[in-house]
């Protein structure tokens, strides 16, 4: 973008990349294990809020407790990133330079 004008002044913008800011490897594997760990922890959490919805469904003399359902998904999937991100740190500490 050349010679732009903001407000009635012109402004020339020239985007150029700046030197040094590629990621290291460590950083990109944390980013990679980042991912990976959301992807992974979605898998738990969608099934059992998928279990939860329809436990009155599938068995319907029963009463589920859907809190408790919801509550032992989320730790569940916090527990599935968390492990995901513990390897990924370590992995990323031993690739770091």
């Amino acid at each position: 973008m050349e010679g732009m004008a903001v407000g009635g002044v012109s402004v020339d913008i020239v985007l150029r990349p700046v030197k040094g800011a590629s990621m290291a490897t460590s950083q990109r594997l944390s980013r990679g294990f980042h991912q990976l760990g959301i992807v992974l922890a979605a898998i738990p959490l969608v099934l059992g809020l998928a279990w939860t919805a329809l436990a009155p469904v599938m068995y319907p003399g029963t009463i589920p407790h859907a809190l408790t359902g919801i509550a032992g998904t989320l730790a569940i999937s916090l527990a599935v990133y968390g492990i995901v991100r513990a390897i990924g740190w370590v992995i990323g500490g031993l690739a770091a330079p």
